[in-house]
């Protein structure tokens, strides 16, 4: 499977600049790091959880975990779960389950973007495929994407002026 045509169309349609960056298959976030040898806070991944009936896009950096506690509590829910891969390939038809671009207006699915994400001046995320990311710059990603900046990473909150 090539990078999804939805995402590709949506950026060229845009003439949004990025660098497909192709790569030795990878399964998960730190390994799709490894295989581009960055560290694993400069690529993204997407974690889709189901929360109060819908489904939302979690993205973080490949290093970090999703707290679905603070998720629940961002959502004011009491249950938030993983998406399984059936649902994941019915919300993201034109993917490889995992490998889902943090685009998540192209399929209807709200978006969150860990605030950690916003300190790297680029994005590499996954393109639809596990042996496929592009990388383009931060600002485009956050004016396409108009996510909702949130806390949501395992461990300690970060507060603007000090390191945790």
């Amino acid at each position: 499977m090539a990078m999804s045509i939805r995402f590709q169309r949506y950026l060229d349609d845009r003439r949004i600049p990025y660098q497909m960056l192709p790569h030795a298959e990878a399964f998960t976030a730190p390994e799709t790091a490894a295989a581009l040898h960055v560290p694993g806070k400069e690529v993204t991944k997407t974690v889709i959880v189901k929360a109060g009936g819908r489904y939302l896009m979690m993205v973080l950096p490949a290093h970090e975990r999703v707290d679905l506690a603070k998720v629940a509590r961002l959502l004011n829910v009491n249950t938030v779960r993983l998406a399984t891969e059936s649902e994941m390939q019915r919300l993201f038809p034109d993917c490889e389950v995992g490998a889902e671009p943090p685009f998540g207006n192209l399929y209807g699915v709200e978006e969150h973007v860990d605030h950690s994400v916003l300190e790297d001046r680029e994005v590499i995320c996954p393109a639809g495929t596990h042996h496929e990311a592009i990388r383009m710059r931060m600002n485009e990603f956050m004016q396409l994407t108009h996510p909702t900046i949130a806390d949501f990473h395992a461990g300690g909150t970060k507060r603007p002026g000090g390191d945790r």
